[in-house]
């Protein structure tokens, strides 16, 4: 067993097989009332601050945890995972949230899994593809959805964009017809984790349909339950993790 972090950074690798993950579990929210909810299941949490941020150190039945908000948006995510990077050195990220719904199948409160991620903000001219930062992966890679085998699992997209507009919507299904959903910060995680070799686990829960009427309204109401049911959620998968020895 090793730590991924230490691998060469220019260097793609696959995911090591779930018996290889060691016991370090980075988890990152965007908003701290989700953490809040998430941080009574935790045992010891303590504080620690780090360039400016707030980590938070803690255990979980056998597993080593460092919990941390990125706050919304591309940058303040990649940002906190570059220095969630240096200060824990994670086997595991897991990045749980909210993202809106863009497939026609998805309602209110549907869980989507990553398996792969883009973004539907960025051109870089030929010849990258859209959503392709230059010289890096058109799309990354996430891993271990296996763990939620009983979701939906697929495609995410993000950018710095609340989207609300049905051309809008119409604009990103055109280019990812086979998106399922879009966030502000997943695939900033993921280009931040591909530098650093750090396994990454994308969890989101539909909190609105982009494009319905008072959509806004119904994604602030839905934050009353989301808190609860991700913390479910992340427990499941941390309890299967805790019972790979």
């Amino acid at each position: 067993m090793y730590n991924n972090f230490y691998q060469n950074l220019s260097t793609t690798t696959q995911p090591l097989p779930l018996e290889f993950i060691m016991k370090k579990i980075a988890i990152l929210f965007a908003m701290q009332k989700e953490l809040d909810f998430f941080a009574q299941k935790v045992t010891g949490l303590t504080p620690y601050l780090h360039n400016h941020l707030t980590f938070y150190r803690g255990q979980y039945q056998n597993l080593d945890l460092c919990i941390a908000v990125s706050n919304i948006g591309k940058v303040n995510a990649a940002l906190c995972v570059a220095n969630l990077m240096q200060f824990f050195k994670p086997d595991l990220l897991i990045n749980i949230g909210i993202s809106g719904g863009l497939d026609a199948s998805l309602k209110i409160g549907d869980i989507v899994v990553a398996d792969e991620l883009t973004y539907h903000d960025v051109w870089c001219g030929t010849p990258c593809k859209l959503g392709q930062i230059y010289d890096m992966p058109h799309r990354y890679s996430a891993a271990y959805s296996e763990l939620l085998p009983e979701y939906t699992h697929g495609l995410l997209v993000a950018g710095d964009w609340f989207m609300t507009e049905p051309e809008k919507l119409q604009a990103v299904k055109k280019e990812f017809p086979t998106a399922l959903a879009v966030d502000m910060e997943s695939t900033a995680i993921a280009q931040s984790c591909h530098w650093y070799n750090c396994p990454l686990m994308v969890i989101r829960q539909i909190s609105d349909v982009v494009g319905t009427q008072n959509q806004q309204q119904i994604c602030e109401a839905f934050w009353q339950n989301a808190p609860q049911e991700g913390t479910n959620i992340l427990l499941s998968v941390l309890n299967k993790l805790s019972n790979l020895d």
